[in-house]
């Protein structure tokens, strides 16, 4: 067994299309940090998995 510490985040992703007049739609969303509940809408996934690279970052040891 290792004696390192693991960080685990936990993320709930929600999304949705928002219809348009003559389109197919645009996709939205949010994704939401549980514990601090920190919750950032997105309209491309990129933006929402920035919001969790920032809390998947590596941290100095203790």
């Amino acid at each position: 067994m290792s004696d390192t510490k693991r960080d685990v985040h936990i993320f709930v992703l929600q999304v949705w299309i928002e219809p348009q007049a003559g389109g197919p739609g645009s996709r939205r969303g949010y994704v939401e940090h549980v514990v601090t509940r920190e919750r950032r809408y997105f309209s491309a996934f990129d933006e929402a998995m920035a919001f969790v690279e920032a809390f998947a970052r590596p941290r100095e040891a203790d």
